[in-house]
């Protein structure tokens, strides 16, 4: 606690600091980067939100993408195998949090409200910069931005040269926790108005080490293998873009499922596979920019994606072994408009529309005679879900030192379940009104003071609807036609700095989610005595803490860094009981001191550190990845260090965990990593 005091307070006092002796302005580390390319200046920008650009992802040697935001103010991760994670931002996860891969929608019909896999299916060595959005923001992004958005943006082969030009990329990282090899190789080819580029990356990562008393977890060994390839073409006036992306897990053990948790005697399965997990992504984007009308930019995007969630599971060795194979194909489509009527007076305006549909299947063999029979698969077979949209955003700047903007938007959804092999089917067709509003005042140059106000929703997706039949428990789950949207009220209050020596920014929040959907028991039984139960929206929760980050440029040469997050929640039952919300993470956050002496070396000891989560919801106690005594806190010595040995060699060294602490981040199916090296090496030219 007396960390987390220090590092708020931190803001406050160099706030006070800055504003006496420094009238400059740098642009803050943390600058708004959206595939729509409106970028705005941080010290009068309202919204939460923090980007880290290639140099800074580089130098944190990820494992998979959700290690990318791990430090993070107002974000935690939740790990349940060792080749996944699921970001939890202000206290929310999985389908609550929206996430976007050059602006389109990596979210589909079958994301999880709880944690998942599928972020770990974007390649975290193909990646130009990575945002992340806290709070509501549904009003330009739509469904699922109920705790934030993560915007993740690839790299686009851009020339200044007149002649044709060559560029060649080849990074090499080993790591010694799971005596892991990394390998990006990647090349671009192109002049002024034209690029190619195409990029290879290989993962194999053997069974993961934790502290000294864990030992080496088996079987946590995973393996990745993506490709990616990019055309990019300018004028004047034009951008073009094509690009593909495909990553594969080809056979990734749920860790936590093999070993026994905490209330368990024996693990849940004797195999319990992702195999394969996989994903394929096709998008097209047509920028159309200079003033015409008021029109200062036009944007057409379109992209398909095809996700495969398949799985191989078997309770024991006696039992049957079964093979899911689970596949969404999601179509997509948008267009943007910015368009200014005065000086002062700036508009956004939005069309957008998805096409989602779902293939289910599972098959169970008996391991003695190898028949095959079929069985209740995890959705519908030909479940879909369409989604169009309208918003407009506008941005108003009377003067200088204010800045306002306000929108909304119109969403419509349905949602189709066929019967295909379940005893019932549903439809449901909603649509949705939402808006925010924000504002900023620079009370000096650097120190701005910020607040947001808005409302974000969730649509009830695939995942939601398609729990139909029999469910483990003796219970029969039936369709709930009447199942509405989620919605969160949320607000929060800042302040944003941007010194010269000091940047930083300090939030207060607080979020009322309401119609949370989970499955209620209707008080009837079926004839064989199972009990009814049915999705419904429910349960409410309330949801507030405190961010903060700060640099501190000490000298030419040192900088201090730290970073804290704080949530509280609390979660009403339908019988009006009031309980912790789960999986709500503890205190936590980083502090680090970077030392420069040569533009060519750097060194960086850090902290990362977290308290005890003793505040646990029924639910968590009975989730055998959460200790029902209480997750305890941590703190973690670190160093990062990186060498430029010539102007195309690069070197890169992170000692993570240095005294070998057993730890577990709070939810997680796992211990993290023990002691661990990690080197990486990187040749350009």
């Amino acid at each position: 606690m007396c960390v987390a005091l220090v590092s708020i307070s931190a803001v406050g006092f160099l706030a006070a600091r800055v504003h006496a002796a420094d009238g400059g302005v740098t642009d803050l580390p943390t600058s708004i980067v959206r595939p729509e390319r409106t970028s705005e200046a941080p010290a009068v920008t309202a919204k939460p939100s923090r980007a880290k650009e290639r140099s800074d992802i580089e130098r944190l040697a990820p494992r998979t993408t959700p290690d990318l935001v791990r430090d993070e103010p107002g974000v935690a991760v939740q790990q349940t195998t060792a080749g996944q994670g699921t970001p939890i931002i202000r206290g929310l996860m999985g389908s609550a949090i929206l996430v976007l891969v050059d602006g389109m929608r990596l979210n589909n019909a079958f994301f999880r409200p709880a944690p998942n896999q599928f972020y770990a299916l974007v390649d975290a060595y193909n990646i130009e910069s990575i945002e992340m959005l806290r709070g509501v923001g549904s009003t330009r992004y739509g469904s699922d931005a109920l705790g934030g958005v993560v915007s993740i943006v690839t790299p686009t082969p851009r020339f200044k040269e007149r002649s044709w030009t060559m560029r060649m990329r080849a990074y090499e990282q080993f790591a010694s926790a799971d005596r892991s090899w990394n390998s990006r190789t990647s090349l671009e080819l192109g002049r002024d108005g034209f690029g190619a580029a195409l990029g290879f990356t290989a993962q194999l990562h053997d069974d993961l080490r934790g502290g000294r008393a864990t030992g080496v977890m088996k079987p946590s060994a995973f393996s990745a293998f993506a490709g990616d390839a990019k055309l990019f073409f300018e004028s004047a006036r034009h951008e073009l873009t094509l690009s593909v992306q495909y990553l594969q897990q080809p056979s990734t053990p749920r860790y936590d499922a093999l070993v026994a948790g905490f209330g368990q005697s024996a693990p849940e399965n004797v195999v319990s596979l992702f195999e394969p997990n996989d994903r394929l992504f096709v998008h097209y984007s047509h920028r159309l920019s200079g003033e015409t009308r008021g029109f200062r930019e036009v944007v057409f995007d379109s992209s398909v994606q095809f996700v495969n969630d398949n799985r191989r599971a078997q309770k024991d060795a006696t039992s049957a072994i079964e093979r899911e194979r689970n596949a969404s194909y999601l179509a997509e489509g948008r267009m943007r408009i910015r368009s200014s009527v005065a000086e002062s007076l700036e508009f956004n305006w939005g069309l957008d529309f998805s096409s989602d549909g779902v293939a289910s299947r599972k098959v169970e063999t008996n391991p003695s005679s190898g028949v095959e029979t079929t069985a209740l698969a995890r959705y519908a077979d030909g479940s879909s879900m369409l989604n169009g949209a309208a918003f407009v955003e506008a941005t108003w700047k009377p003067e200088d030192a204010w800045d306002f903007n306000a929108g909304l938007r119109f969403n419509v959804f349905d949602v189709n379940i066929p019967v295909a092999d379940r005893s019932l089917g549903t439809r449901l067709s909603r649509g949705v009104l939402t808006g925010g509003a924000g504002v900023a005042y620079q009370v000096t140059r650097p120190l701005a003071l910020v607040a947001n106000v808005g409302r974000a929703f969730r649509a009830p997706n695939v995942f939601d609807l398609s729990l139909i039949g029999e469910r483990p428990g003796n219970r029969t789950n039936i369709p709930n036609p009447k199942l509405g949207p989620e919605s969160v009220f949320g607000v929060d209050v800042g302040l944003k700095l941007t010194g010269r020596s000091v940047t930083g920014e300090l939030f207060l929040f607080y979020a009322d989610y309401s119609d949370k959907i989970e499955s209620r028991e209707t008080g009837d039984v079926t004839t064989d005595g199972r009990k009814i139960v049915q999705s419904q929206n429910v349960n409410q929760v309330w949801l507030s803490g405190a961010e903060a980050a700060v640099r501190w440029r000490l000298s030419a040469k040192l900088t201090l860094s730290a970073s804290l997050t704080f949530v509280w929640g609390d979660e009403k039952t339908p019988t009006g009981l009031v309980q912790p919300a789960s999986r709500i993470p503890p205190l936590g956050g980083q502090v680090g001191l970077s030392w420069r002496p040569t533009p060519r070396f750097f060194i960086e000891p850090f902290l990362r550190y977290a308290t005890t989560q003793s505040r646990l919801s029924d639910r968590d106690k009975t989730d055998p990845r959460i200790n029902p005594n209480g997750t305890p806190g941590w703190v973690t010595t670190n160093l990062r260090a990186g060498w430029t040995l010539h102007k195309r060699v690069s070197a890169r060294l992170t000692i993570e965990n240095v005294i070998d602490y057993d730890y577990r981040e709070h939810g997680s199916g796992m211990n993290a990593p023990g002691l661990s090296a990690t080197l990486g090496i990187d040749v350009s030219m």
